[in-house]
């Protein structure tokens, strides 16, 4: 006679059993002893009798395969499975002793740095199982023990009910894992298991939740999650996960105690989750085995030396489609991740912001606005009468104004082997910065002189290079004579903007240091005080102007008149980036609620925003002297 009561342990020879651990929709599982030669624990999870049709039990022998494919550090070991004599399916594994990785890290009060280390743990075991053709698709914390017997914690992975494989066959297997079916836990379901995206969940899927998991771990609670255990409240969370782009929760604004990082390490950190969360996953090109890489480098401080500068951007975020590094220094604009005090130059790293489409507006005369609608660009970097725009292969195109050649972009930049991984523009054409890092020149200048030393990042007036080293030092090259050829010799730099006769950068304290010509009060106004970013903007002495964020993610401005054209606004402008318009007297700002905001002498060219922006998720801002080009989320 067959079992119907799922609380009833079926009669397994050589199991006694001890008590129910946990119940699941279609499932039990079981604490038990195995009496072999040694008597051993062991959890045997049941497969009710009510969920014994066809595609339940493929699903669970599918579990049965993927525990067993998966073997080895970080899995519980597989050690039978078959049919119980009450006809229900069974599979006894390994009893791991433990807690779910949120309740070891809350009721342990282990800080920031841990809980991300123990992340770090479970993406290399996930990246183990990728590397077997296994896609786990139920990461979630009750899926995920801790468990302390012996030192470092060991993290396992528990419950592959819902594993794909990536040589599924079979009719039942693609009713399994076909688009168009939910499968997941719903707070826990990257946007393609909703069945509300016409994508599969594969390893990306996988990639999501490691992000909602950081996220999760960071802020202590979940950003999205069912208001009630409702089929309606289920539905309208998928549709929320399904159909809307992820709301921006890190770095939270009010730090909770266990956040033991730097405000660097906190900016690099939540753009790690902003990468791992992307809603589209072709875009979500980061692997598990690259995010346990940057999440050490993030947590551990020593992992990061002067001898391998920005090797973390580069190697982890660069590389990869979707990913942007935001130096808008030709247009007066960068955002710098502040690293602690004692920090080596190697943490000085850009802004991540991820790719999309471009959009233009404005004084179009010259085909400055013309770039390929249906491109995927990094980054844009404008000049007054023409656009750079890099393609996220690293290659470069060119659209505008062509009289001293600033769009005859070298054969060698424009196609896909180009490596280029920042670009800036000036009058009489553009700069591109290598991989190995070089600066190369085209247009009516088609050769620069270049530091000794392996530039970093790069910007560049109409008249001269700015460029930051290796090793934080500010490097000018090809300059007119000017007080901005004189920049700060001591201290280790990000690059920051340059307008006019003013230049400033950030340094390793996150203090402005600006030189140059203080006719409008620019750097004396600015000492002592620190930024995340900074733009500036302006054609003479007495129209530069100085935009920054500061340590609050408020927008706030210098000289040039414009501060008083800051329209006012409750509790300050919760600004993400911001930028100054060459060869003008405005600035360009995309706030954190992703809206599009002008300030000063706004050309009328430009303030009416097109339709076609209204609801679009914006990843970057830039503009020219007449025009704004934006990169919008696909």
């Amino acid at each position: 006679m067959l079992a119907t009561d799922p609380g009833i342990f079926p009669n397994v020879p050589g199991l006694t059993v001890d008590r129910l651990i946990g119940r699941g929709a279609c499932a039990t599982v079981w604490l038990a002893h195995l009496h072999s030669h040694v008597r051993r624990s062991v959890a045997v999870k049941v497969l009710d009798a009510g969920c014994g049709g066809t595609v339940a039990i493929e699903r669970f022998r599918r579990e049965w395969e993927a525990l067993a494919r998966a073997a080895g550090s970080g899995i519980a070991t597989l050690i039978s499975a078959g049919f119980a004599q009450d006809g229900r399916a069974y599979l006894m594994m390994e009893y791991i002793e433990g807690e779910s990785i949120t309740d070891a890290c809350e009721r342990r009060s282990l800080s920031l740095r841990e809980r991300i280390l123990l992340v770090a743990q479970l993406a290399d075991i996930v990246a183990r199982i990728h590397d077997k053709g296994i896609v786990h698709r139920d990461l979630k914390p009750s899926n995920i023990f801790v468990g302390w017997e012996v030192a470092p914690a060991r993290v396992t992975i528990l419950d592959f009910g819902l594993a794909a494989f990536n040589d599924d066959g079979g009719e039942i297997a693609r009713q399994l894992t076909l688009p168009g079916i939910a499968i997941g836990t719903p707070e826990w379901m990257a946007p393609e298991q909703t069945g509300l995206l016409s994508r599969p969940a594969g390893t990306a899927a996988d990639v999501w939740a490691i992000g909602v998991l950081i996220e999760r771990l960071w802020l202590g609670r979940l950003t999205r999650q069912r208001i009630e255990n409702t089929p309606a409240a289920v539905h309208a969370l998928l549709e929320q996960i399904g159909r809307e782009e992820r709301p921006k929760s890190l770095p939270p604004q009010t730090s909770p105690h266990w956040d033991d990082l730097s405000p660097a390490e906190r900016l690099l950190l939540a753009a790690l989750v902003d990468r791992a969360t992307v809603r589209d996953p072709i875009d979500r090109s980061l692997s598990v085995r690259e995010i346990a890489t940057a999440l050490r480098e993030i947590a551990l401080p020593e992992r990061r030396t002067s001898a391998q500068p920005q090797k973390f951007l580069t190697r982890i975020l660069v590389r990869n489609s979707g990913i942007a590094v935001i130096v808008l220094l030709g247009l007066g604009a960068a955002w710098w991740l502040r690293p602690s005090p004692s920090a080596p130059v190697a943490e000085f790293v850009l802004g991540v912001y991820s790719a999309g489409k471009p959009l233009a507006w404005g004084n179009n005369i010259d085909g400055r606005c013309n770039l390929p609608t249906d491109s995927m660009l990094q980054r844009v970097a404008c000049a007054t009468d023409y656009t750079i725009g890099l393609r996220v292969d690293g290659s470069i195109l060119a659209v505008g104004s062509n009289a001293l050649g600033a769009c005859d972009v070298p054969a060698a930049l424009a196609g896909p082997n180009a490596h280029v991984i920042d670009i800036a523009a000036r009058a009489d054409g553009g700069l591109a910065l290598t991989d190995d890092g070089h600066v190369h020149a085209w247009g009516s200048r088609r050769s620069i002189p270049e530091p000794n030393e392996h530039i970093a990042q790069i910007c560049a007036s109409d008249t001269m290079l700015i460029s930051v080293t290796d090793a934080g030092a500010i490097a000018i090259t090809d300059p007119h004579p000017s007080a901005i050829a004189d920049p700060p010799r001591h201290g280790r730099f990000s690059i920051a903007a340059i307008a006019h006769k003013t230049a400033a950068a950030i340094d390793e304290f996150g203090h402005i240091q600006a030189w140059g010509s203080d006719a409008t009060g620019i750097i004396s106004q600015s000492i002592g005080l620190n930024a995340r970013a900074i733009a500036l903007t302006g054609f003479t002495s007495a129209t530069t102007a100085m935009a920054f964020i500061d340590s609050n993610g408020q927008l706030r401005i210098l000289g040039g008149g414009i501060a008083g054209k800051l329209p006012a606004h409750e509790g300050g402008w919760q600004v993400q980036q911001v930028v100054g318009a060459r060869d003008g007297a405005w600035f360009g700002a995309l706030r954190t609620d992703g809206s599009v905001e002008f300030i000063g002498d706004v050309p009328a060219s430009v303030r009416e925003i097109p339709q076609s922006l209204r609801g679009a998720v914006i990843n970057q801002i830039a503009v020219g002297s007449e025009h704004v080009v934006v990169l919008v989320r696909r």
